[in-house]
């Protein structure tokens, strides 16, 4: 384990600070992580409960994989998931192995696992997986690509599991609401029953909701029309305080959530539809021009206010929300009100790059964190972001109003990046990386060298 305190920080690599000690300044590093043997490690996702504890989801290889309690069981010749939490300082608290997820030769599905939290500090998790892995609550039915939902107890014992068999699925997405119901979506090819009849497509998405106790409340299908098909990897899903969920992405062709089917522009417009508690589509709206504009990540306010970020060339027109872009690919976040309706947007670009978003939390005070990736460089509103490598992160604190707190870059030479806030508005930043990686500045260096990925885990303050 590599460890780095608040006092390694470069703040040349973070725009937005004030005055002060480097600790409490907004963006400061508080610290930071890194676990890995020789072989393969990754985080496929992060999430922090109520308490501000730190919880992980990812796969790895090898034998020596240690992330505090002690060397997880090794791998056989596939890779094994594992969960762990962490407290608010980082310490351990636990963690533990589910082995045969992903035992898959055939590449149809790429492997992702997702996860949420609820108030109760029970963990959520989505994924895909192949063969019939044990949570804890016994074998899931055969899968081959197909999609579970597990909640896990805050110590990270089996509460339930469920494995729907039957389809294809990729990037399954997970969110919970305030009363623990659980909302996921993915695209699949195949057929799925979640409990309400089967549903079944070639290239389209699902939503399902489940109770707490993991009981099918609903469960829709939609797929694209006229030769159209659904942006891939571009997907989000939130739930707000009352119950709602909401639903990102990109469309071409015609596609219909319940509504009057919408039509995209050019190749990829973004779609954002809000559905009720019970299933019903409350509205849909589509967004774009003759360019791709694409969701990839959601996020909702206690007033249930919807914050979209993702990609878009061309003019992304939302209402009174215009946003042009400055190169093939910006990143942007918008503010969308309870009706759907753009109230702000910002853009985050470089004429010398590319740019898109991935993920978008909000805080308990309304401030927002948006992350996602970028060639060349990226100006998140005060001056290009420094940066060197072959992989560039981007983590930016916005205001309600959408004004910038601060920014991070996050360089190296080949690494992965997810993001969430805690209760405070702090900001936990993990992610897995080989040879080298700069987190804001701190350097880490993985154990395996060039090739092999360690994971890391980092807080930053709000």
């Amino acid at each position: 384990m590599q460890w780095r305190d608040g006092m390694g920080v470069v703040l040349a690599a973070v725009v937005g600070l004030g005055a002060g000690d480097a600790l409490a300044q907004p963006g400061a590093h508080l610290w930071s992580l890194s676990f890995g043997d020789i072989s393969q490690q990754g985080v496929e996702d992060v999430a922090v409960d109520a308490s501000g504890n730190t919880v992980l989801v990812g796969e790895y290889g090898g034998g020596a994989f240690d992330l505090g309690g002690g060397a997880l069981p090794p791998n056989n010749y596939y890779w094994n998931l594992y969960v762990a939490k962490r407290d608010g300082t980082g310490a351990h608290v636990w963690s533990r192995a589910i082995p045969g997820v992903s035992d898959d030769d055939f590449g149809f599905v790429d492997y992702e696992r997702q996860l949420a939290v609820d108030a109760a500090g029970n963990i959520l998790l989505a994924g895909n997986y192949y063969g019939t892995p044990d949570f804890g609550c016994g074998p899931l039915s055969q899968g081959t690509g197909s999609v579970f939902v597990v909640k896990l107890s805050p110590t990270g014992a089996c509460v339930w599991s469920r494995g729907f068999p039957g389809a294809y699925v990729n990037t399954p997405r997970i969110a919970v609401d305030g009363t623990g119901r659980v909302a996921v979506a993915g695209f699949f090819n195949g057929t799925l029953d979640f409990g309400g009849g089967a549903l079944s497509s070639t290239q389209g998405l699902f939503l399902a909701r489940l109770s707490a106790s993991g009981r099918h409340l609903w469960s829709k299908r939609f797929e694209p029309t006229s030769g159209g098909t659904f942006a891939p990897r571009a997907l989000g899903i939130a739930s707000d305080g009352t119950g709602n969920v909401l639903l990102t992405g990109g469309f071409s062709g015609y596609v219909s959530f319940g509504g009057t089917a919408m039509r995209s522009r050019g190749g990829q417009d973004l779609f954002v539809a809000r559905f009720n508690p019970t299933g019903g589509l409350t509205w849909g709206r589509r967004f774009g021009d003759a360019a791709d504009q694409v969701g990839h990540g959601i996020a909702s306010d206690a007033a249930g206010n919807g914050f979209v970020t993702g990609g878009f060339g061309g003019t992304l027109a939302m209402d009174t929300v215009v946003l042009g872009a400055g190169s093939a690919s910006d990143a942007f976040v918008v503010r969308l009100d309870t009706t759907g309706h753009g109230v702000w947007g910002r853009r985050f670009t470089d004429a010398s790059g590319t740019q898109h978003g991935a993920q978008v939390t909000v805080d308990a005070a309304g401030n927002i964190a948006a992350s996602g990736e970028y060639t060349g460089a990226i100006d998140l509103g005060e001056g290009p972001l420094p940066g060197s490598g072959n992989v560039r992160r981007y983590v930016a604190k916005l205001d309600g109003a959408g004004g910038l707190l601060w920014g991070l870059a996050f360089v190296g030479d080949g690494f992965d990046l997810h993001t969430a806030v805690d209760a405070a508005g702090d900001v936990r930043v993990a992610g897995s990386y080989t040879e080298n990686v700069s987190l804001a500045g701190v350097p880490y260096t993985a154990q395996g060298g060039f090739g092999a990925y360690d994971i890391f885990v980092a807080r930053f303050s709000h």
